[in-house]
């Protein structure tokens, strides 16, 4: 699902002219945050502005199969390829598009350069990481993720970003923009503080979940206040709880048990605990994994 992009932004004027600053030295640059958190209306900002000065680009919204991705890359570089060329770079192995893309990018890098924009950076693997590192060091590339997962082989491809960290917005710039969207979309609010003072405490200063609640207050007609209590919240917006030092707490707790049941010489529960410690630690993992997918919508 492409979310809706506003025509206007919010508080981010330093992160703006800091890409474009960037992209002027040619410094690659990584835009580090939550999901809704506005990396990807940033990053279309930035595709407006380098074709408005007529720079080369490529913009892949949602990271592809790095095969895909190549055979789109490549597809650019070469202008508008005919028919037959295109069947050609279709049936390339990942090595032949490689080799095919490194010149292309050397005649742009003498010229004006290339620059390229990923988003959801999250969803790399560690062996396209090792292919992009290599077409990095002929364009500038810009990009998005909610996170950088710490594996050795993608460490050394995000070393050589600068980092932007994207973070949620303030009470009054959540303020701002909700009063902002209740104007552009025109919507009848019967207790318009009441509702706006709702939005800002639900949504933590998640601008996509802001725009989603205004969304859903539109399709009510003349929003109430019964309206406002029963509104569903975007899910980026509702505060996280950690549970990490209830976690520690039971392992520890089987841990000692362990202990317990192995002193009084009572193997049976010393066993108990230790299948429960192997249960906890195999759940712990599948829920981290769970937890580190990409955020579908």
């Amino acid at each position: 699902m492409r979310h809706q992009l506003l025509s206007f932004t919010v508080s981010r004027k330093d992160e703006t002219k800091k890409m474009i600053q960037n992209v002027n030295d040619s410094i690659p640059t990584l835009l580090l945050g939550k999901p809704g958190s506005g990396k990807t209306h940033l990053l279309t900002l930035l595709c407006r502005h380098l074709a408005a000065h007529k720079k080369d680009f490529l913009y892949i919204e949602k990271f592809k199969p790095v095969k895909d991705t190549l055979i789109e890359l490549c597809m650019t570089l070469k202008g508008r390829p005919t028919k037959k060329q295109q069947k050609q770079i279709k049936r390339m192995t990942i090595k032949e598009l490689t080799e095919n893309i490194m010149p292309l990018l050397e005649k742009k890098a003498e010229s004006a350069g290339f620059i390229l924009i990923f988003d959801h950076l999250e969803e790399i693997t560690s062996s396209t990481a090792d292919i992009l590192l290599h077409i990095s060091n002929l364009c500038t590339v810009f990009g998005a993720c909610q996170y950088i997962r710490r594996i050795r082989s993608l460490k050394r491809f995000f070393w050589q970003f600068d980092l932007l960290e994207i973070g949620p917005f303030s009470k009054e710039e959540a303020r701002f923009l909700t009063e902002k969207l209740i104007r552009q979309s025109r919507i009848k609010i019967k207790c318009p503080g009441f509702f706006i003072n709702q939005v800002v405490a639900n949504t933590s200063g998640i601008p996509l979940s802001i725009v989603e609640t205004i969304n859903r207050a539109k399709q009510k007609g003349t929003v109430t206040r019964a309206h406002v209590r029963e509104m569903f919240i975007h899910g980026s917006g509702i505060k996280e709880v950690d549970a990490s030092p209830f976690v520690i707490l039971l392992f520890a707790f089987f841990i000692v048990m362990r202990f317990v049941y192995r002193g009084f010489g009572e193997y049976q529960g010393y066993a108990l605990f230790g299948a429960l410690t192997g249960i906890g630690v195999f759940v712990r993992f599948m829920l981290y994994r769970q937890m580190r997918r990409p955020t579908q919508g």
